[in-house]
């Protein structure tokens, strides 16, 4: 019941303090049903979502938007944080046409030319509705009956194909509308990693993985095929605080290592990545804010927008651990990247320490 209107003005009020540039209402929590996209929950927000866009764009920031508008959910339990959340079955569009969602998971189907055109134009009416900067897109069904199969004009065709036509032409069609628009996606914790439905977004979710050392061996091999920039890690993310009687949760995502603030943030802002920090990482509202922390966020904010960024898009970049030419992602106790200036004249490493046998380290 924490997820309000009035808390969420005291976190873009954190968000602000600590130097950062979007704010992303994250979570499904923000609606009453899934699948009606456009209707948010009336008693965590009953002015809408305009209060919170305007206050964004007030401190300077821009406002991004979280949703799994594909389908993926089947609908909450009483064991799920989200019960508050009414399922697909309840939303118009699935009313409407229960023929258009494949189960298990109640997932859109895109190969269906109603259910696409139905797709585009929700994220187009979003976009529009909630003056988006940032759209997040989730998918959390990696199995939606890949191996269904339609027989057309006398052939048969695997829906799954279509499916993804579909799908990545909705997102070229977004890009070309809104040029200005941010595209992440997040992708059931960074599964839809090809590079076809990549170079439809700007950003890519490494792993919902989030807890040293996989957080760093992902991103090391992630970054040899795809530019360090378009990935997100997720810091902050808190898998440790995941309920610990979910039998469907790998119990090694749940531990508490965290390593300290500084080293958190070394590694968010120096990895050549797009830095994503979650609330976890800063307390709930201004006053608890600490000027030590604050002067912490603003350190390393100030060190990726002056000095990183601007080297990013022409920068070398060099993989020395765990990835090189004799090592892979879980090769060693080590993270090790280097960028570097094409003349050479400026760049920076990152150097991570990753044995667990050293937890101080």
């Amino acid at each position: 019941d924490s997820f309000n209107e009035a808390n969420m003005k005291k976190a873009i009020d954190v968000a602000a303090a600590a130097g950062f540039e979007v704010f992303i209402l994250d979570g499904p929590m923000w609606m009453s049903t899934y699948g009606d996209w456009l209707v948010p929950n009336k008693l965590r927000f009953p002015n809408g979502l305009g209060p919170l866009v305007d206050y964004a764009h007030d401190k300077g920031m821009l406002f991004g938007l979280y949703a799994d508008t594909e389908g993926g959910r089947d609908g909450a339990t009483s064991e799920d944080s989200n019960a508050s959340v009414r399922p697909y079955e309840d939303s118009k569009v699935y009313q409407e046409h229960p023929d258009w969602f494949v189960k298990p998971g109640d997932v859109l189907n895109l190969s269906i030319p109603g259910a696409a055109a139905d797709f585009q134009s929700l994220l187009d009416n979003m976009i529009h509705h909630f003056r988006l900067d940032m759209y997040r897109h989730d998918f959390n069904a990696p199995f939606r009956g890949q191996s269904t199969e339609t027989i057309r004009d006398g052939f048969v065709e695997s829906d799954y194909w279509r499916h993804y036509e579909a799908f990545n032409n909705t997102f070229r069609n977004l890009h070309t509308k809104y040029p200005d628009l941010i595209l992440q996606q997040a992708a059931c914790g960074g599964t839809r990693t090809e590079l076809e439905t990549a170079g439809v977004f700007h950003e890519q979710f490494t792993s919902d993985r989030a807890t040293m050392p996989w957080l760093y061996r992902m991103l090391a091999g992630m970054s040899v095929y795809m530019p360090p920039e378009t990935l997100v890690n997720a810091n902050g993310m808190a898998l440790r605080n995941m309920p610990k009687n979910r039998p469907d949760i790998d119990p090694s995502i749940l531990g508490d290592r965290q390593p300290d603030l500084d080293t958190t943030l070394r590694g968010a802002y120096a990895l050549g990545n797009t830095p994503m920090v979650f609330n976890a990482l800063l307390p709930k509202s201004v006053d608890e804010l600490s000027p030590e922390i604050r002067g912490k966020f603003l350190h390393y904010t100030e060190i990726y927008k002056s000095f990183i960024r601007p080297l990013i898009p022409a920068c070398k970049v060099y993989h020395h651990a765990p990835v090189s030419d004799h090592g892979n992602v879980d090769s060693g106790d080590w993270f090790a990247m280097e960028f570097s200036s094409p003349d050479r004249r400026r760049g920076w490493a990152t150097i991570i320490h990753l044995s667990s046998t050293e937890p101080d380290a």
